[in-house]
């Protein structure tokens, strides 16, 4: 695919990517998207958040769509609407259970519902969270028995284990090969499933479908590895400097770090010329 196509949307992640550790915006970094917008490029952001746990204020950075819960849930921020949702079925979510408990029967899982509204978790999920990562105060979390949390499609189930590492659960959970489900992690202390039709990938594609804009035209840059489905479909994939090395291995191009401010970097690359293409002759480090 050729990179010289311009970019008419940027799809960007947030934590380790646009964010600053302490989930600010840098100057520079609204500055490159106050400077995009203003050239017509369409904003979208694509989290693993549910997108109540969002720590800034999207609208005021001039984005147009939000992507939550790795691509199962799209809200168009202009009217605050819901463009789609996928969810996890039910019986999906019982053959999950029935594996886990009969292979990792250790693990605890927490649930969301009504679109990311509030979050479920059976008991002992809570006590796996350390002290320093507790949910906000805007965030509604329920315990509730592990039948009342497997009864309802949910958009997103978070799986915690007391002993094993998310890239370890991770791996046990991916070799059951269920079809309906996708699995990863995005650098937060658990491991995230979806419905396989939500990915940050998928989800960027409904969107450009309905706004009629090729993936070759799409610059997407992040820094995990629930960013490499976007990366690698983008016409412009882009790793942050502190990107996870699988990502930063299939992307077309490695900006700087999200302290250093690479997401700005990369924006002001591809506006550099006035023509929104990758400028190649261009050093991001």
């Amino acid at each position: 695919m050729s990179l010289s196509h311009p970019v008419r949307l940027i799809a960007t992640d947030l934590d380790g990517t646009l964010l600053l550790p302490d989930k600010t915006v840098s100057a520079r970094n609204r500055a490159s998207l106050n400077a995009a917008a203003a050239a017509g490029l369409t904003l979208l952001t694509a989290t693993g958040r549910q997108l109540r746990h969002v720590p800034v204020d999207l609208t005021d950075l001039g984005f147009h769509y939000a992507i939550g819960a790795n691509g199962a849930i799209c809200v168009d921020l202009a009217d605050d609407t819901v463009v789609f949702a996928e969810t996890i079925s039910a019986e999906a979510l019982l053959s999950l259970n029935e594996l886990l408990r009969r292979h990792v029967p250790q693990v605890r899982l927490a649930a969301s519902r009504n679109d990311g509204e509030y979050h479920l978790c059976e008991p002992g999920y809570l006590e796996l969270i350390p002290a320093e990562e507790r949910l906000p105060p805007n965030w509604r979390t329920e315990v509730v028995t592990l039948a009342e949390l497997l009864a309802e499609p949910t958009i997103k189930v978070t799986l915690r284990h007391p002993e094993l590492s998310p890239v370890e659960l991770l791996a046990i959970v991916q070799a059951f090969d269920l079809v309906e489900l996708s699995v990863t992690i995005s650098g937060a202390p658990f491991v995230e499933v979806g419905s396989a039709q939500a990915t940050k990938a998928t989800a960027i594609a409904r969107v450009c479908r309905t706004l009629q804009i090729p993936a070759a035209a799409v610059m997407a840059i992040g820094d995990s590895l629930n960013d490499m489905d976007m990366v690698a479909w983008a016409g412009h994939g882009v790793a942050m400097g502190n990107a996870d090395p699988v990502l930063r291995d299939i992307a077309d191009h490695t900006t700087t770090t999200n302290t250093a401010d690479g997401f700005a970097l990369a924006v002001e690359n591809v506006l550099l010329e006035g023509d929104h293409t990758w400028n190649q002759s261009a050093t991001l480090s």
